[in-house]
């Protein structure tokens, strides 16, 4: 897989949506078979302010290939040493409800990211519960409990609707963002925005056909193991059993 990575401030770019279904808006296995729950303030506080870490939000419904692919690469990309995977709770530009609960969102994040293994990646449980998720008050939860350069991933399709966040001008402010682009989709970095591309060729799957696809008895490749496993235990996504 190819990717390119650079720099703007302010500037346009061009990408393609990042199918993760990012929006606005703690990694292994306990010894009785469930995930163990890791929580941001759970974490030992770092000295040092310029050890970056990122926020990657989203519905994670359901977590997929692609969401991991895309964090190691950013993760790889900006040296970060972690990674937040933070499934919203109500997204407030979404409205539909796809069956699959906040608890089970979290549940499957804790299994993608134990079964990927990397040291970066924590699922995070900031945006818990049905309450509308924001991104500026993720941002500030994390910014009060670490002191760290931050980072923001998302899509270029959710970046290029930035202006309609609510406190947008607070997050362009408070971090960096990296976004995850591909030929075809284009989008202005708003002024003062500091602005990473992340370009990637591959990458060609949505949750919404995931979704569609389980519905049908079928078991999509994409999904990690664990988590197609869990999908199938608790029937989430219509799955026939």
């Amino acid at each position: 897989m190819r990717r390119h990575v650079e720099e703007s401030r302010g500037q346009p770019g061009h990408a393609e949506e990042e199918q993760s279904d990012a929006s606005q808006r703690d990694n292994n296995a306990s010894g009785d078979g469930k995930p163990a729950r890791h929580h941001l303030e759970h974490t030992p506080r770092l000295v040092s302010c310029n050890l970056p870490i990122a926020i990657f939000g989203g519905t994670f419904d359901p977590i997929h290939s692609a969401h991991l692919t895309v964090a190691q690469e950013a993760a790889d990309a900006f040296a970060l040493q972690r990674v937040l995977f933070v499934p919203a709770g109500r997204p407030p530009h979404k409205s539909e409800s796809t069956g699959a609960s906040w608890l089970d969102r979290f549940r499957m994040v804790e299994l993608a990211c134990a079964e990927a293994a990397d040291p970066r990646f924590q699922p995070s449980r900031l945006e818990e519960g049905d309450q509308k998720s924001y991104s500026i008050l993720t941002i500030e939860k994390v910014l009060a409990a670490r002191s760290d350069r931050l980072y923001l991933i998302l899509g270029a399709d959710a970046f290029a609707e930035i202006g309609s966040w609510y406190r947008w001008r607070d997050v362009v402010a408070a971090t960096e963002f990296v976004v995850v682009t591909r030929p075809g989709h284009s989008w202005t970095a708003p002024e003062g925005a500091r602005v990473n591309r992340l370009d990637t060729l591959a990458l060609p799957v949505s949750s919404s056909e995931i979704r569609r696809r389980l519905a049908l008895g079928e078991m999509p490749d994409d999904l990690p193991h664990a988590v197609g496993q869990y999908i199938a235990e608790h029937r989430l996504y219509d799955w026939p059993g």
